[in-house]
C-alpha cells in the first residue's frame, strides 16, 4: 500500500503530529486508526492532524476523523486539525461543522 501520511514526529513530550500528504480518503482512513492506535498507548495528551497539504478529501476521510477524536477523547486525549483558510478541508470543516465538536487550529497559508 502507497502510504499518504508522510510523517508523524513526536512534537515534545505531550502531543504527536501526524503529516498528511495530498488525500484524506477511505484509503488513508485505515492508515490513520492503525497510527492513532499505537499513539494512543503513548504518554501524550494531544494528536495533531496536519491537513495542510491535503487536496482531496471524502466523506470516509472525514468520517475518520471524527471516529479519531471520539477515541481520543475517551482516552482522555485530544485531536486538533491543523488545517489552512480556503483548503480542501476548510471547506469540509465548514460544510459539516466539525468545529463545533472537534479543536481546530487555523493556520495562515504559505503563499
Amino acid at each position: 500500500m502507497n502510504t499518504q501520511i508522510i510523517n508523524q514526529t513526536e512534537v515534545s513530550n505531550n502531543s504527536y503530529n501526524i503529516n498528511l500528504a495530498d488525500r484524506l480518503t477511505g484509503i488513508e482512513a485505515t492508515e490513520i486508526r492503525s497510527k492513532i492506535e499505537n499513539i494512543m498507548f503513548q504518554d501524550c495528551q494531544t494528536i495533531y492532524l496536519d491537513t495542510r497539504n491535503v487536496m482531496n478529501a471524502d466523506l470516509s476521510g472525514i468520517n475518520e476523523v471524527i471516529h479519531t477524536a471520539y477515541l481520543l477523547s475517551n482516552s482522555s486525549k485530544e485531536l486538533v486539525i491543523v488545517y489552512c483558510k480556503k483548503s480542501t478541508m476548510a471547506k469540509w470543516i465548514d460544510a459539516t461543522s466539525l468545529n463545533r465538536f472537534i479543536k481546530t487550529a487555523l493556520i495562515p497559508s504559505e503563499s
